[in-house]
């Protein structure tokens, strides 16, 4: 376990000194900001604009959904770029002859990230949420944008050869979701 904590906080330290990782943890707080006050604006406007009594209401859950697919999503986005620039560098297979393992670098690099953002995604629902959902479906919200986000964080780096086509693969990872 402390092995993990070690190299957990390394990824960390390296997250916080790319700007690009930094905007992968602040871009759910914008999202989550544009869709608890602009889509019930956006909705008021079509309304009037429609004489409907809703139009996107409806779909509400849909952004509460979609808002905690893409937090897990984004953090471990964050872990997948570091795996993919140190497979760049030739670090990461001395990762794994060290008593961390293949097991524990992944763990540390996408499992740590992942485990966190659960708890970010159930905060953010809480905060931004535009449905009135319970504290249980937040957490079951939470849990399956996780697991969503392993097997798309598995995926690049099984198949992504560089950090770039690891890039390219989110994105396209995007389009599915």
């Amino acid at each position: 376990m402390k092995k993990l904590v070690i190299a957990s906080g390394a990824l960390f330290r390296e997250l916080v000194g790319d700007f690009m990782m930094v905007v992968c943890i602040i871009a759910p707080i914008l999202m989550g900001i544009a869709f608890r006050f602009l889509i019930p604006v956006l909705e008021n406007v079509l309304c009037l604009y429609f004489h409907l009594p809703q139009i996107i209401r409806p779909y509400y859950a849909v952004f509460d959904l979609l808002l905690a697919v893409m937090t897990p999503v984004m953090f471990c986005f964050a872990g997948v770029l570091v795996i993919l620039e140190e497979i760049d560098y030739g670090v990461a297979k001395y990762f794994f002859i060290t008593p961390l393992g293949k097991k524990g670098y992944l763990v540390s690099r996408i499992g740590i990230p992942s485990f966190i953002s659960f708890f970010y995604t159930i905060l953010l629902l809480t905060i931004f949420s535009i449905t009135s959902t319970g504290f249980t479906e937040k957490i079951i919200y939470a849990a399956g944008g996780c697991i969503m986000a392993l097997m798309i964080s598995i995926f690049v780096v099984a198949y992504a050869k560089n950090k770039m086509e690891g890039m390219a693969l989110v994105k396209l990872s995007g389009l599915f979701i």
